[in-house]
């Protein structure tokens, strides 16, 4: 009983690297980039300002994190943490830069995505076929990947499959729209439907 209550008192020592003060976590804002706005961009034009603003608020918020880091390593270990905080923050903050690039260069490309189902609201309404001539509703340039891809090789891989099931049912589309009609008029609404289709799908 008695080693039961020690063990149990006992607190866990903090963590620390090489006896100079605790260390970071991963999960700052220097490796966790948001990847998402909190408003979904309507049109490429909207996506361009939501994207600016998401990049400068990151940058920003990126910049004051160093500084606070900085300062807080010359409190602590004086002129030492001052030169070990400013190249070590510094090079965090450069590594930032291009992570809130790509996140806002993602909410760009979703805004281009956006863009012909905000045309097709203001002339055609909702619902919509998906792709323009599925018969499940969705966006006209709906996406076929669910998840953020994990680094670069997943990205790729994902990104292949994708453009390969769209061609697949691009191909379908263009080949068997056309063939579907009754008569002369059909046959060139259909041969307009597997262009649609096969342009939405393969984008």
């Amino acid at each position: 009983r008695r080693r039961s209550r020690r063990s149990s008192r006992q607190a866990p020592a903090p963590a620390r690297g090489c006896g100079r003060g605790p260390t970071r976590p991963m999960t700052s804002p220097y490796w966790e980039a948001e990847r998402r706005p909190d408003v979904e961009p309507e049109h490429v034009f909207h996506g361009v300002g939501l994207g600016v603003v998401q990049l400068s608020k990151g940058l920003c918020e990126d910049t004051q994190v160093a500084v606070l880091r900085t300062t807080a390593d010359t409190k602590s270990q004086g002129v030492y943490g001052l030169g070990r905080g400013v190249v070590v923050n510094s090079a965090r903050l450069a590594c930032s830069i291009p992570l809130r690039a790509f996140d806002s260069l993602s909410t760009v490309v979703e805004g281009l995505r956006n863009t012909p189902d905000c045309l097709a609201d203001e002339f055609v309404g909702r619902p919509r076929a998906r792709y323009g001539v599925d018969k499940e509703p969705g966006r006209l340039f709906e996406t076929r990947l669910e998840d953020p891809p994990a680094h670069i090789g997943t990205g790729l891989q994902d990104g292949l499959v994708a453009f390969g099931t769209g061609l697949a049912d691009g191909g379908y589309d263009l080949v068997c729209k056309p063939l579907e009609a009754s008569g002369p008029r059909s046959a060139v609404a259909g041969v307009g439907q597997g262009l649609m289709g096969f342009t939405c799908k393969t984008t």
